[in-house]
């Protein structure tokens, strides 16, 4: 993910991915780009869970690190 990259909450996650079903594809994904300034690309990342993993082990790293940061 980009550093620039949009930072999403998990409400925004989980209205991404009731979004997944949804018809036609081609309007929610314009819908959504729009709404969250973000490419299609991620929007299919969050779908197919890459994105969820990706930061699941940001978060493990940044709690290994914790100990020693304070």
């Amino acid at each position: 993910m980009r550093c620039d990259a949009p930072h999403f909450s998990p409400a925004d996650y989980d209205h991404i991915m009731q979004c997944a079903e949804k018809k036609p594809r081609d309007k929610v994904l314009k819908d959504l780009t729009d709404k969250y300034r973000t490419s299609q690309k991620r929007i299919y990342q969050i779908w197919r869970g890459e994105e969820k993993i990706e930061l699941r082990g940001i978060n493990q790293f940044i709690c290994q690190q914790l100990p020693f940061l304070i």
